[in-house]
């Protein structure tokens, strides 16, 4: 079954039982929430919203998805 954005961003914005089985079928690999599925899940409920600030340097949720996506990324290549 394909899970469209809309499903998937609707499962991020209210945790339940059914919202986790829609989050495990389209990753097939969430068992349990971690830590680092926190900044994925607030990346798509505030992505604008500051997630770092240090010293001068400031990122939001979406860019702080995206750098660690391009992270992992890196250390797959």
């Amino acid at each position: 079954m394909k899970i469209s954005e809309e499903m998937l961003q609707k499962a991020f914005d209210e945790i339940n039982e059914e919202n986790i089985r829609t989050i495990r079928d389209a990753y097939n690999k969430i068992q349990r929430w971690v830590i680092a599925d926190f900044p994925k899940r607030s990346a798509h409920r505030y992505p604008n919203k500051k997630a770092v600030i240090f010293r001068d340097l400031e990122f939001n949720y979406k860019q702080l998805d995206e750098l660690a996506n391009a992270f992992a990324n890196s250390l797959i290549e």
